[in-house]
């Protein structure tokens, strides 16, 4: 390597380490509520390999009152007295795990933001000097997808958002190199099962990340992928409780609807209340943990959520629609009318444009991304955050920007 290639190297790990340190700093004022991380974060320290989702109750109401920065800092107890946890898959907490192993620092949760930037300089470094990417094609890159602070956000948010990108990277891997490098490989494809313990609305760029492993690798190497995939995905696998009907309701209210349900659990939450009397609390040891509450708010929400489908099933497919063009773009970013049509032709624009290109599998990638969800809620961003790397990567690859 010259003199010359090594000075650009070093100024792109410290502009990108910067610009991660930035977005670190922003994120500090919007932060994922401690009822969704704490338990991730003390299931972490209470966790052992394929056992339960337990959590302790006791140690999230404590990390809950700390500041957002003192939260960063704080270190999770084991402890004998664990609840039972349900209400999300459990993949992010082996992650945590291991990234509290990796980074012995004091404060699990900035061990896992730490954990995360790392993985986001290589996945960089895997297509800034492992795929066949052109000198024109990394400069865009550059300016489209490292230094673009919409999606870097995400690297230091605290939650399991930004894990979608193992899925992204393993295909944008495949599809944008013709030798790969098997040890760079595994290196991404290692979080895998894990991801897919976190996020099973991947299991649509699974499917096309087994078409293409069988593309470029041999039996031998597909078997042992495969292997290694299903036998971890099996042993960690822990059936989340998941309301699909809560979605699904409050995804209505993404846009104007003559059911005055708007986007938020608190829409659900006041269904809910208008319905029983009962006001569900949401908080670590609110009556929303409990069995019967959550049985019956979901019998209801399905019920209400049926009942719109057939009085007012245009309304549905209209916002599936839109839904999955504007997730083909930039994603669900507000109420605006406007703004949400401009969006979703940008969309249209885009999938119009590879089509004409014939980058067939590019747009299953990115649709693949986003199908899962689009039906039923819109594409907030964090929600299809895989799709950005694929798209970028799509668009970097259209015969006028290549060449």
């Amino acid at each position: 390597m010259t003199k010359k290639k090594i000075i650009l190297n070093i100024s792109f790990i410290i502009s990108v380490i910067l610009i991660i340190l930035l977005s670190y700093k922003i994120n500090l004022k919007n932060r994922m509520s401690e009822v969704w991380m704490g338990p991730y974060l003390s299931a972490s320290k209470n966790l052992k390999f394929g056992g339960e989702f337990k959590i302790n109750q006791a140690d999230i109401i404590e990390f809950s009152k700390l500041s957002n920065y003192k939260q960063d800092f704080y270190v999770f107890k084991k402890s004998n007295n664990l609840q039972k946890y349900t209400h999300n898959p459990i993949g992010y907490a082996y992650i945590i795990k291991l990234a509290n192993f990796l980074i012995p620092i004091k404060g699990d949760q900035l061990s896992i933001i730490i954990f995360q930037s790392l993985i986001f300089l290589w996945i960089l470094f895997i297509f800034l000097f492992y795929s066949d990417l052109n000198k024109k094609q990394k400069i865009l890159f550059f300016f489209l997808y490292i230094f673009n602070i919409f999606l870097l956000r995400f690297v230091t948010f605290n939650f399991y958002y930004f894990w979608q990108i193992i899925p992204a990277a393993i295909i944008g891997y495949l599809l944008t190199t013709k030798k790969i490098n098997i040890y760079v490989y595994f290196s991404i494809y290692f979080f895998l099962p894990f991801v897919f313990n976190i996020r099973p609305t991947i299991i649509l760029l699974l499917l096309l990340i087994i078409y293409l492993q069988f593309k470029k690798f041999s039996f031998k190497i597909n078997f042992l992928l495969l292997g290694y995939f299903i036998i971890i995905s099996l042993i960690i696998f822990q059936k989340p409780d998941k309301n699909f009907w809560h979605t699904a309701y409050i995804g209505i209210g993404a846009y104007k609807n003559p059911y005055n349900i708007y986007l938020s659990d608190d829409s659900a939450y006041d269904f809910f209340k208008k319905k029983t009397g009962i006001k569900i609390n949401a908080s670590i040891g609110g009556n929303y943990y409990e069995t019967d509450i959550r049985n019956l708010n979901r019998k209801l929400l399905k019920d209400k959520y049926i009942s719109i489908l057939r009085n007012s099933p245009f309304l549905i497919l209209k916002n599936a629609i839109l839904n999955t063009l504007m997730g083909a773009s930039l994603g669900y970013l507000a109420k605006d009318k406007i703004i949400n049509f401009f969006i979703a032709i940008l969309g249209f624009l885009f999938l119009l444009t590879l089509f004409y290109y014939k980058k067939y599998v590019w747009i299953l990638s990115i649709l693949f991304s986003i199908i899962t969800i689009t039906p039923y809620y819109p594409p907030i961003p964090g929600y299809i955050y895989s799709m950005y790397l694929l798209q970028v990567l799509a668009i970097i690859n259209l015969p006028f920007l290549k060449n």
